[in-house]
């Protein structure tokens, strides 16, 4: 049973619409894009999830739940979430982690993600965060050449 299924009734989310991590390493066609304009398919990949979390926020009629307090208040819960993962935890490198556990932490992971994106569009910071983006990857190309 996954995370959010046990209140199915209320969120509508169910175990078939919940999201999973697709592996682009063997999407060919993907990686060339990657290869081709990182930032640009990067910033088209956030623009398309926060889309997508607005549809769903919408769907639900959540949007008036969405002030810039309770989002921090949601992302610190998620944070702590991703936290407990690790609590008590020797120094394991994370491929010695059974695909439960790594399966835990990639769910918080993208919980924690989609509160930063809620974040950004609740203060509509979302082309701030583009454009400083844009430079920290300027400033590594710059590095890296």
């Amino acid at each position: 049973m996954r995370k959010y299924v046990h209140y199915s009734d209320a969120t509508g989310i169910n175990d078939e619409n919940q999201s999973i991590l697709i592996d682009h390493n063997n999407d060919h066609f993907h990686q060339s894009i990657i290869e081709q304009c990182p930032f640009q398919l990067f910033v088209y990949e956030i623009q398309s999830l926060c889309n997508t979390i607005d549809e769903f926020s919408v769907a639900r009629d959540w949007l008036n739940c969405y002030s810039t307090k309770n989002v921090i208040l949601a992302l610190l819960v998620e944070v702590g979430e991703l936290a407990d993962c690790f609590q008590w935890e020797d120094n394991v490198s994370s491929s010695e982690k059974d695909i439960v556990h790594r399966n835990k932490i990639a769910q918080e992971l993208a919980d924690v993600t989609i509160y930063l994106l809620r974040l950004t569009m609740v203060m509509d910071l979302t082309s701030s965060v583009e454009q400083s983006l844009q430079h920290f990857l300027h400033t590594i190309n710059q590095v890296v050449l």
